[in-house]
């Protein structure tokens, strides 16, 4: 099986984000990092940050808004299945 190079331009203002990940990478690594990240777009299964700020101004608004939680004891220590999930997704993705 034969490598294959690809190049692709990134500009400096609008790309700011993705130099910043590129940046953060191993530079031996750097390669791995870009397909582990291909995959998981194209998969659909991937989290972006977007996603996440979302998900905590509808948290801020329940919590504005008087709604509570409160446990029932059972559980407690479980694990979240979804949330473990993209815990991984993003931690392979160096976020």
């Amino acid at each position: 099986m034969a490598s294959q190079t690809v190049s692709f331009t990134i500009d400096d203002e609008h790309d700011a984000d993705l130099q910043a990940w590129l940046d953060k990478q191993e530079p031996r690594q750097r390669s791995a990092a870009i397909r582990k990240a291909l995959r998981a777009g194209i998969t659909g299964a991937s989290v972006t940050l977007a996603d996440l700020a979302e998900g905590l101004r509808q948290i801020k608004r329940m919590l504005r808004s008087g709604v509570a939680v409160q446990a029932d004891g059972a559980g407690d220590d479980a694990e979240d299945p979804e949330a473990a999930a993209v815990a991984d997704k993003l931690a392979g993705l160096g976020l």
